[in-house]
């Protein structure tokens, strides 16, 4: 389980493995246009948070947006970014009980982390988190212009 910060205030998240739906039922909003400036766009973000944050942090998070005025775009895609990242991230498979053996570092790619996540998600046969990952690079992209 991890944290996500918001407005000086730490909250924590459910393990990605309990909002996958929710993860899911975003992408397909925004994939079908909708942002967080239409309402099934704002109500996406909604459902994604609620489902993403632990049931007990809920109604601080909640007071915390509120008391903030917190905005779609400036403050509630950073944290859907962080919640995409968390499910990117997280081990696919169990890890061996031994090592492979000594292993070669490869040369760094020129791409950013996202996109060595996005192509190892494609990889793995997941190409719906990689769209998810996508979509969240492209949000954070848009916060910080």
């Amino acid at each position: 389980m991890s944290d996500v910060d918001f407005f000086g205030q730490s909250f924590a998240l459910n393990p990605a493995t309990d909002y996958e739906w929710e993860m899911m039922e975003f992408a397909s909003a925004a994939s079908g246009g909708a942002d967080g400036n239409l309402l099934s766009g704002a109500a996406a973000v909604m459902d994604l948070l609620k489902a993403a944050i632990v049931a007990a942090d809920w109604p601080r998070f909640r007071q915390a947006a509120r008391e903030n005025r917190a905005q779609v775009e400036r403050d509630l895609m950073p944290i859907v970014v962080q919640v995409f990242t968390q499910q990117a991230e997280r081990p696919t498979r169990q890890p061996s009980g031994s090592s492979g053996g000594h292993k070669k570092t490869k040369r760094k790619s020129e791409g950013g982390s996202s996109s060595r996540v996005v192509r190892r998600l494609e990889k793995e046969g997941r190409p719906d988190l990689a769209l998810m990952v996508t979509m969240a690079e492209e949000g954070r992209s848009a916060v910080s212009a």
